[in-house]
């Protein structure tokens, strides 16, 4: 019996199962459209359950866009990996080279901040800096000049914090050694490449074919929610729509021997950390990076107003797995799909360690508010666990959409604290994710990483 045939046989042996599974975390979460895609070798399995749209409904399937948010950065670091391969970027070159007239407001920063700093998020510069400069083809220019206005939260490669605004800049040095429009450019580099058919920046190329809309619970129901991408910041940092069958296209690329368009050396170097571990893992170049039981995961997620997507990939095993849900509040799934999937497909099955057993006393060094580019994390104590708040900022809830009248915010996250400076998630939609205690030399606490931003203790 060969490989492949035994990976085929395994994808039919729980496909019963993996459907049963998606419907009903579909209609238990109250998510309208969840498509789920598995990779294994040459074979392929495809899940589908729900409707593109309460207001326009039409079956979902492996043929159905969704907007995969920020799993596009993937797509901003491959286009400049490919331009490294021409010899037309360098990795640790300064931004300047390219971007001539590049100013922040710490102009030091500005000075040396390099490419791969964009790349892995250790720019240190607001990472949430939105700012809508319409739609024309000179958008993107335009917004990485307001970037003088951007405060500087960390130093220059400290740390890793989440960097939407890092990634258009990555976005504006392709354009500015291309001489295209950003996603031109990416077309031309990436998609025609590798015959990715089924992945679209501009609006009128989704909205001729089947595509999912983004929903929120607005009154405890299901409504379609607008969604705006000015081409300011939203293409370079996830304002790309693919279906699950070509995003599996995608996977295939990078966990295989460049297909004679990139080195497979190259791939590997963006799946090889280049920050220290955090409770989350490393970053690669536009990967994050993981592992469980030693086997190493590459993997990237979206949200978009409407959408919460995932993307895994376990090279060494070839196997991946995405997952689509046409929900603000769809996340839930994701990490419910990839715990069952890993386990029963690969036997991969993350160990989380007990929480301490913290006094009131000792929870209480915790409480306390923590500022981030989002906006105002508070934690407080609640019963024998700490509950964290967060209060979006204006230029978030701008990005975001102001919330319709009736429609949920931002849910407050109960977690527990555990073993060697980390914390775990215990309820809601965010359950099972983990984040970092982070400290200064002398052990005080100054700040809490989680959902990979850092919130600097006030």
């Amino acid at each position: 019996m060969t490989a492949s045939s035994d990976h085929a046989e395994l994808l039919a042996e729980h496909g019963a199962e993996l459907r049963e599974r998606v419907a009903e975390g579909a209609e238990r979460i109250g998510i309208p459209g969840v498509v789920v895609g598995i990779a294994y070798g040459d074979a392929e399995d495809y899940v589908y359950h729900g409707i593109t749209s309460v207001t326009n409904p039409l079956p979902v399937d492996a043929g159905t866009l969704y907007q995969i948010g920020s799993t596009g950065k993937t797509f901003t670091a491959t286009a400049i990996m490919r331009l490294v391969e021409q010899g037309k970027v360098e990795l640790e070159a300064p931004v300047r080279r390219y971007i001539t007239d590049f100013a922040l407001k710490d102009a030091r920063v500005a000075e040396q901040v390099t490419v791969l700093h964009l790349l892995n998020h250790t720019s240190g510069w607001s990472g949430d800096f939105f700012v809508d400069t319409g739609y024309g083809d000179d958008a993107l220019a335009r917004m990485v000049q307001k970037l003088v206005e951007a405060e500087q939260e960390a130093p220059l490669g400290a740390r890793v914090s989440y960097s939407n605004s890092g990634f258009s800049v990555a976005g504006r040095v392709i354009e500015c050694v291309t001489g295209q429009p950003f996603e031109d450019a990416v077309r031309d580099l990436v998609l025609e490449p590798l015959g990715l058919r089924e992945h679209f920046y501009y609006p009128w190329d989704i909205m001729i074919r089947r595509f999912a809309a983004g929903h929120a619970r607005i009154n405890n129901v299901n409504q379609v929610v607008p969604w705006y991408e000015s081409r300011s910041g939203h293409p370079q940092g996830g304002g790309i729509s693919a279906t699950a069958r070509d995003q599996l296209r995608y996977a295939r690329f990078h966990m295989g021997d460049g297909w004679g368009i990139m080195q497979r050396a190259t791939l590997e170097q963006m799946q090889t950390p280049t920050t220290p571990p955090t409770s989350e893992g490393t970053r690669g170049i536009g990967w994050g990076l993981s592992e469980i039981n030693g086997v190493k995961v590459v993997s990237h997620g979206g949200s978009t107003r409407g959408h919460q997507t995932s993307f895994e990939m376990v090279p060494e095993r070839q196997f991946a797995l995405v997952v689509f849900t046409n929900a603000r509040h769809g996340i839930e799934l994701l990490g419910e799909m990839k715990d069952w999937v890993f386990a029963n497909y690969l036997g991969l099955e993350e160990a989380v360690p007990d929480p301490l057993p913290l006094s009131a006393d000792e929870l209480a060094e915790y409480t306390g508010e923590y500022e981030a580019s989002t906006g105002v994390l508070t934690v407080s104590i609640v019963d024998d666990h700490l509950l964290g708040a967060l209060t979006v900022n204006e230029e978030l809830r701008n990005e975001l959409g102001e919330p319709s009248e009736g429609e949920e915010a931002v849910p407050p996250v109960p977690f527990r604290i555990l073993p060697d400076n980390q914390f775990l998630i215990i309820e809601g939609a965010y359950k099972g994710l983990r984040g970092g205690i982070v400290r200064d030399d002398a052990g005080r606490l100054t700040g809490l990483d989680l959902g990979r931003v850092f919130n600097k203790r006030a």
